[in-house]
């Protein structure tokens, strides 16, 4: 049974990940309304908070977020299982992503 209160979309959008020091450049994997599925080797543990920023087109993002979950895959099987981070987007008070969304 389906966990998430919204349908995510598969998009490919450059995102960066900021946790203080630590920076992570990579590209989403699916994308909801509130929550984001990062595809990386290198993953933030869960319970961090992060700056996000989303590049789409035209359209850029700063939003704030929380690290979920996360999934390391070996480079054997990243083809078919991808690793990565599950974000919940945490300040998009005024529902930029969606937009986001309905744009790209």
């Amino acid at each position: 049974m389906e966990k998430r209160k919204y349908q995510r979309i598969r998009k490919r959008w450059l995102v960066k990940l900021n946790s203080g020091s630590n920076c992570i450049q990579s590209f989403t994997g699916d994308v909801s309304k509130e929550g984001i599925f990062v595809v990386s080797t290198k993953l933030f543990p869960p319970g961090a908070v992060l700056k996000v920023e989303i590049s789409a087109g035209a359209g850029k993002l700063n939003l704030g977020g929380r690290v979920m979950w996360g999934r390391s895959a070996p480079v054997s099987q990243s083809i078919s299982r991808k690793g990565g981070m599950g974000l919940q987007i945490e300040n998009d008070s005024e529902s930029s992503l969606q937009s986001l969304l309905e744009k790209n």
